[in-house]
C-alpha cells in the first residue's frame, strides 16, 4: 500500500462534492494500471491524502506524484529546497506573506523586502500593493524556496517556477484573472453563464482549485471580476494586469534572478 500526501488542497464549500471530482480524476488517470482500491481523503490544513493499493501501486503512485506533486515530510526540508504551498491570509501582515507548505507545520515567511527585490526591483511599495499587482490571493499555490530554518521560524522567497510563471505572463501582456477555491469545470460555468467565454483566449492550471484565466487582448480583467465572480461563490479572485505593473514600476521581471 502506498500513501501519499499531494501538493493540493481542498477547501471552502462542498469540500466533498470537490474531493469527489478530484478523487475521479486520478482514478481516471490510472484505469490502465492494477489498482485494487483508491482512497482520497482530506487531512490536516485541507491537504490531499492518497492511498493506493495493488499490484501497480508503485507505478500509480509515480504517477500521481508526477502529475499532483508531493508533499515533503518537513524534516527533509533544508535551505535550498524548493517547495509547493498554498497562500494563508494574504494581506493581514504587512511584512510579509506565509505560504502553507505541510500539514501541521509552521508556515513559510516570505518577507517583505524579498518580495520588492523579485517583484519590484526594490521598490518601496506597500505590500497590498504588491499582492494587487500580482493577483495574489487566498490559496494561491506557489512554489518556495526555503532561505532560513531556525527554532519555530521557516523563511523563503518566491521559487524560480513562480518567477518564471509570471514572466510567462507579461511576456503573453494580457490580463489574468488568479481564482482560487474553484474547479475548471466551474470557472468555465461562470464565464459561460456571465456570458464572457468570448472573452477568454485560454484557462491555465495552477492546482485543481486554482487557475488563471488569460483575458483577449482588449479586456481588462477588472472589468470581469464583478460579472465573474458572483457566479463563482467562496472563490477569491485577483487579477495580474502587465499594463498596470509596466504603468506604476516600467515593466520590471522581464527574467528571472540568477542563482
Amino acid at each position: 500500500m502506498m500513501r501519499i500526501v499531494l501538493g493540493e488542497k481542498i477547501y471552502g464549500k462542498n469540500r466533498q462534492d470537490k474531493l469527489e471530482r478530484l478523487g475521479w480524476e486520478i482514478a481516471s488517470s490510472l484505469e490502465d494500471l492494477k489498482i485494487d482500491s483508491l482512497d482520497v481523503r482530506i487531512i490536516e490544513g485541507g491537504w490531499v491524502e492518497v492511498e493506493i493499493d495493488g499490484e501497480d501501486e508503485v507505478a500509480a503512485a509515480n504517477l500521481v506524484k508526477l502529475r499532483y506533486g508531493q508533499v515533503k515530510d518537513v524534516g527533509a526540508v533544508s535551505p535550498g529546497d524548493e517547495v509547493r504551498g498554498f497562500l494563508v491570509e494574504p494581506g493581514k501582515y504587512g511584512y510579509g506573506i506565509y505560504v502553507d507548505f505541510f500539514p501541521g507545520s509552521k508556515d513559510v515567511l516570505i518577507p517583505l523586502f524579498s518580495l520588492r527585490r523579485d517583484l519590484t526591483g526594490g521598490r518601496r511599495l506597500p505590500l497590498r500593493k504588491i499582492l494587487w499587482l500580482w493577483g495574489m490571493v487566498e490559496h494561491m499555490p506557489l512554489m518556495v524556496r526555503i532561505t532560513r530554518m531556525g527554532r519555530g521560524t521557516v523563511e523563503g522567497e518566491l521559487g524560480r517556477e513562480t518567477l518564471e510563471m509570471y514572466d510567462r505572463w507579461m511576456a503573453r501582456n494580457l490580463d489574468v484573472l488568479v481564482i482560487t477555491g474553484a474547479t475548471l469545470r466551474d470557472v468555465r460555468r461562470a464565464l459561460r453563464k456571465s456570458d464572457h467565454a468570448r472573452d477568454v483566449v485560454g484557462i491555465e492550471r495552477l492546482a485543481f482549485l486554482a487557475h488563471a484565466v488569460f483575458c483577449k487582448g482588449n479586456t481588462r480583467g477588472v472589468g470581469l471580476v464583478p460579472r465573474v465572480g458572483p457566479r463563482l461563490p467562496g472563490a477569491a479572485i485577483g487579477v495580474y494586469s502587465p499594463s498596470r505593473i509596466r504603468e506604476l514600476l516600467g515593466g520590471l521581471r522581464s527574467s528571472p534572478p540568477e542563482g
